[in-house]
């Protein structure tokens, strides 16, 4: 019974680590964060925070590994729109938000983790192009890339929400307006008289999550 415990106590501490780093790293970002400021938040050693992580980047790996494993869904995504149902962890986006302000592209924190959201959006824009649901003129790499933006740049810059749209980006109705509009505009996307014809020129392997 004790090692039980022992178990769940190291399983409790390293929870309480990773919630409050979650929170220091989405307040200052990765460059302001201090491990004495998160081992304050956890109540814990700042020893023990390096007992389990090593680093501070070993830290920030583990928190983003760890939200971004919340947002993997239970089955392959068949459509675009199910693809992106899961939504997007708020504090998953002030980290990338803090990140981005560095410029830089190399050794990306959790890339694996990350891959898997866009390859899964991805396969479903290329699945949908050759189902005859999405038109296949325009390029399956930029598409994605495009929705992520479309999805995500009214979260980031809610400032830039609420003057355009003279709504309240954090109110349930704002979210329920996007999603529609993200939904009518896919549907603008079908295949019409006008598009060039070709066929996308990715081909994914279904179990394969290396990048492209």
């Amino acid at each position: 019974m004790g090692c039980l415990m022992t178990t769940r106590d190291r399983e409790q501490t390293r929870t309480r680590i990773l919630d409050a780093a979650s929170q220091e790293f989405a307040r200052v970002g990765f460059a302001g964060a201090r491990i004495d400021e998160v081992a304050r938040i956890a109540e814990v050693n700042k020893r023990m925070i390096y007992h389990y992580f090593q680093s501070k980047t070993g830290l920030y790996a583990a928190v983003l590994n760890s939200r971004l494993a919340r947002q993997e869904p239970q089955s392959e995504s068949t459509t675009v729109v199910d693809a992106l149902d899961d939504g997007f962890d708020p504090q998953v986006l002030r980290l990338m938000t803090w990140e981005a302000l560095t410029g830089k592209t190399d050794d990306i924190v959790a890339e694996p983790n990350r891959t898997l959201i866009w390859r899964r959006l991805l396969s479903a824009v290329i699945r949908e192009q050759e189902t005859g649901t999405l038109r296949t003129d325009l390029d399956p790499r930029q598409l994605t890339l495009a929705i992520l933006a479309i999805r995500m740049f009214p979260r980031i810059f809610s400032q830039y929400s609420k003057m355009i749209l003279a709504e309240d980006p954090h109110a349930g109705d704002f979210a329920a307006g996007l999603d529609e509009f993200f939904k009518r505009l896919l549907g603008a996307l079908r295949p019409g008289v006008n598009e060039t014809e070709h066929k996308p020129r990715i081909r994914l392997k279904p179990t394969s999550t290396a990048s492209i």
